[in-house]
């Protein structure tokens, strides 16, 4: 099951870069290259602003500290 869900994953990682720049290509070909340009650097602003929004910031994986009785470590 773990392999079948790692392959997915790859299926999408290695996909997307291809839809976008297809997409790049479409938009290059009906408007004028540096519209096409300036909407997907609106893109890319708008998914990176996206990462600074509190519940991305807020979301942590490092495990709380809590008390160590064999290191004499207490919180």
């Amino acid at each position: 099951m773990l392999g079948r869900i790692a392959t997915r994953m790859q299926i999408v990682t290695y996909s997307t870069p291809v839809l976008g720049s297809m997409l790049a290509g479409v938009l290059a070909n009906c408007l004028d290259p540096r519209i096409a340009l300036l909407i997907m650097l609106g893109i890319d602003v708008l998914a990176g602003a996206l990462l600074l929004t509190p519940r991305f910031t807020k979301r942590r994986d490092l495990p709380r500290r809590e008390s160590f009785p064999a290191h004499g470590v207490t919180t």
